[in-house]
């Protein structure tokens, strides 16, 4: 289907897609500038299933113009999605 575009930033190109979703395979976490909502940005960890498969994501959401600041956390973020995995599956 057509993707839908919910501000000036976000990605309604299949190719620039799939390219971000590699990136985000490679990486094992997704982020999001004003894609959504202007002036709002997020960044996503997977809580995985015992399996390996992402079965619940960890999101920290904030200002745009904070997204540095939310970024800097990703590591304490990564960890705690580890954490969660057990209680959650």
């Amino acid at each position: 289907g057509q993707l839908v575009k919910l501000t000036d930033h976000t990605i309604t190109d299949s190719g620039r897609l799939e390219g971000q979703l590699a990136e985000i395979r490679a990486t094992g976490q997704a982020s999001e500038i004003n894609e959504l909502e202007e002036g709002s940005a997020s960044l996503a960890l997977p809580v995985q299933m015992p399996d390996g498969s992402a079965g619940a994501a960890l999101c920290l959401t904030g200002p745009a113009e904070r997204f540095n600041a939310i970024s800097e956390h990703v590591e304490a973020a990564r960890e705690l999605s580890v954490r969660l995995s057990p209680l959650l599956f």
